[in-house]
């Protein structure tokens, strides 16, 4: 069967409000990584991110990182199941300490990949490759309309979170 949004989406709304609602997204995240048409059947779009979805029960976005870009430490403070379907990207995950941010640990993802972010994730996401890579992140509440942080490039400046600082932030990674 060809993947199809509307029907992801319900599928997910459904299951944020079942039982093991992590569990269950990271299963459809998984099929829908199977499918050959995915990156077709989403909608076209050069934005970095597209939402797909807004409700108090859940948050679908499209993410489509920019090649050689690090994009600032921010948190959700919900979980987020990510679905990497094209490309590869790196999480650093970091720890609160003092005032800043101190690293903890890297993750490097390669298409196709499921993997879930835990509530208090606090996290870096760049893009190492040489193409876009695209994902679906699936947020278990409204990540729209919750106050979160976002920290400037070196981890030491906390603020609420805005689009328009966490993309000035964004460095381009050295060679």
């Amino acid at each position: 069967m060809a993947f199809n949004l509307d029907r992801f989406v319900d599928a997910c709304v459904a299951a944020a409000g079942g039982a093991d609602p992590v569990e269950r997204v990271r299963q459809l995240l998984q099929a829908a990584l199977a499918e050959t048409d995915l990156g077709a059947a989403l909608p076209a779009s050069q934005e970095d991110e597209t939402l797909l979805h807004a409700s108090a029960k859940l948050t679908v976005y499209g993410l489509r990182l920019t090649p050689r870009i690090h994009y600032p430490p921010h948190d959700h403070r919900m979980v987020a199941v990510i679905g990497l379907y094209e490309g590869v990207e790196t999480n650093s995950f970091y720890r609160r300490e003092g005032s800043g941010l101190v690293k903890t640990a890297l993750h490097d993802s390669r298409a196709p990949e499921v993997f879930v972010l835990p509530a208090d994730t606090i996290h870096s996401v760049a893009n190492p490759g040489r193409r876009h890579s695209r994902a679906i992140h699936v947020y278990l509440g409204p990540l729209t309309r919750i106050e979160r942080s976002v920290w400037s490039s070196d981890g030491l400046q906390e603020r609420p979170f805005d689009n328009a600082f966490y993309f000035s932030q964004a460095r381009v990674m050295g060679d």
